[in-house]
C-alpha cells in the first residue's frame, strides 16, 4: 500500500483494499491517519500529525483499529 498524494492533512491511498471507514492507518513515517473515503481504487485518509512528513509512494499499513476517543470521567467535564 502507498500514499498517491499527500497536502493540507489528507491524504489519498492505493491497495488498501480490506480497510474500513474510521480505521487508523500508519504512514512509513510514523505518522498516523484515519480513513474517512472508500473508492474502489483510493482511499482517503485524514492524517492526524505532521503531513509535511509524508512523500508520495510512502508505505502506509493498516492497523484493524478503529478511531475512537476514550471515555472520560465526570472529574474531567
Amino acid at each position: 500500500w502507498s500514499s498517491d498524494v499527500c497536502s493540507s492533512d489528507l491524504a489519498f491511498v492505493s491497495g488498501l483494499y480490506q480497510s474500513f471507514f474510521g480505521e487508523i492507518v500508519e504512514f512509513a513515517s510514523g505518522v498516523l491517519g484515519f480513513v474517512i473515503d472508500l473508492s474502489e481504487d483510493v482511499v482517503g485518509v485524514v492524517v492526524l500529525g505532521d503531513y509535511l512528513q509524508i512523500e508520495a509512494g510512502s508505505r502506509v499499513s493498516a492497523t484493524g483499529r478503529i478511531l475512537s476517543v476514550p471515555e472520560i470521567g465526570r472529574a474531567h467535564v
